[in-house]
């Protein structure tokens, strides 16, 4: 039996998720301090920002920008994050490789994208257990879409499964969500700066 696009996406993903869940532990931890937070924010802003930029400049017919944009763009929730925790970020330009891939290869990047709101959900309750009680501020990025979480991560797997279709899709599919995993994972490792207090 053929297996769904989504589960052999996440079987060609599983060493590196396990990777980008070390840059991430830190939140869920009760001795977690705001600056870990506000580390981990300015990787994501980073991130998000210039996967957002390049997914918006693909000039081809793209379903995958069309599913993305402008509904889940998700850099201005990490940006006001940083704001309303009195510090700030300005943006850099880094690489994230999206402009001359495959659609195919955009739909495996967002299954990672998309996929991490999942993760979210634990990161916030840790959050308000630990750093944030009492307080709701600061934690618009990992709330994300709150109680509509697990209904848009069921319609985008089934624009997913929609979308990739044949072998050489799905391909290029798992390329897309691994490529994506490393990126994340190496803007961690060359985001050696913090966000710095207003």
């Amino acid at each position: 039996m053929k297996l769904e696009v989504r589960n052999q996406l996440k079987l060609s993903t599983q060493d590196l998720h396990d990777k980008a869940e070390f840059i991430f532990a830190p939140l869920l931890s009760r001795e977690c301090t705001l600056q870990d937070y506000l580390s981990i924010l300015s990787v994501l802003f980073h991130f998000h920002h210039n996967f957002e930029m390049e997914i918006s400049a693909r000039n081809t017919r793209s379903a995958a920008r069309d599913h993305y944009i402008p509904g889940r763009l998700r850099a201005h929730k990490v940006a006001k994050d940083i704001h309303q925790l009195n510090h700030s970020v300005s943006a850099e330009r880094m690489h994230i490789g999206l402009t001359n891939v495959s659609d195919a290869f955009c739909w495996g990047a967002l299954y990672v994208v998309e996929g991490s709101q999942l993760g979210g959900q634990v990161i916030v309750k840790a959050l308000r257990e630990n750093l944030f009680k009492n307080q709701s501020e600061g934690l618009s990025f990992f709330t994300g879409d709150e109680r509509e979480t697990g209904k848009n991560w069921i319609n985008f797997l089934k624009e997913l499964e929609n979308h990739v279709l044949s072998e050489a899709q799905l391909a290029e599919a798992k390329d897309g969500a691994r490529w994506t995993f490393i990126r994340l994972i190496e803007f961690a490792r060359e985001l050696s700066y913090k966000p710095q207090q207003r």
